[in-house]
């Protein structure tokens, strides 16, 4: 017999909500000669002059799986008045060869653009961390081949992190979620986010349903 589907109260739906207005854009820049691998996010230049005042923002890393068993690379950095997450999920085809740039230069580059200020650009050389992605490159994780399922299953893993999130209120507020695609699926992924009201209620049942055997 089939689980049943647990259903979320007004409150727990609306502060989801609430965090999804605090999503940001994010994609995983195709590895170049010229720049290397690049993280990309678009942060509001308030929350960007807030990182600035940090020489270099302390970067956290931890492995974790938040839907299905399928596992991110989350890199969390903290400012004075916001904390960034970072989602990266290791099963789409765009993450190992990025990871295998980063690993290569050394350091983690992440561009901010100002999404009220476009001209607005930001370089931060962060530390990479190397040690946890030369444990990622030795694991066998299994790449999606299907586009669509691939988005699907970076969004729900979003969703569950929200989800985890919204039960401490004080660092949910702190908090701007990015999960970091390809950059074919970022802008889809983001619009989900922001836009996509009307979907929070189902993908919040699937995030929280217990995976099918």
């Amino acid at each position: 017999m089939k689980a049943a589907i647990p259903t979320a109260s007004q409150p727990e739906l609306q502060a989801l909500l609430d965090l999804c207005a605090q999503t940001r854009y994010s994609a995983l820049l195709p590895p170049s000669d010229q720049d290397g691998a690049v993280l990309h996010i678009q942060l509001l230049s308030s929350e960007i002059d807030d990182l600035k005042t940090r020489r270099e923002p302390k970067l956290r890393t931890v492995i974790q799986a938040f839907f299905n068993g399928l596992p991110c690379l989350v890199l969390d950095a903290a400012a004075s008045q916001i904390d960034l997450r970072w989602l990266i999920p290791l099963w789409q085809p765009a993450a190992r060869p990025w990871l295998q740039a980063v690993r290569r230069q050394g350091q983690l580059l992440v561009m901010l653009q100002a999404s009220d200020r476009p001209e607005m650009v930001t370089l931060l050389h962060m530390n990479a961390p190397v040690e946890d992605i030369d444990k990622l490159l030795a694991l066998d994780i299994k790449t999606s081949t299907d586009l669509h399922d691939c988005a699907q299953t970076m969004m729900l893993s979003g969703f569950r992190a929200l989800v985890d999130l919204h039960t401490n209120r004080e660092q949910a507020l702190r908090m701007r979620l990015a999960v970091a695609c390809d950059l074919l699926t970022a802008g889809s992924v983001h619009t989900t986010f922001q836009e996509g009201a009307g979907m929070v209620k189902q993908s919040f049942r699937e995030a929280c349903s217990p995976p099918v055997n």
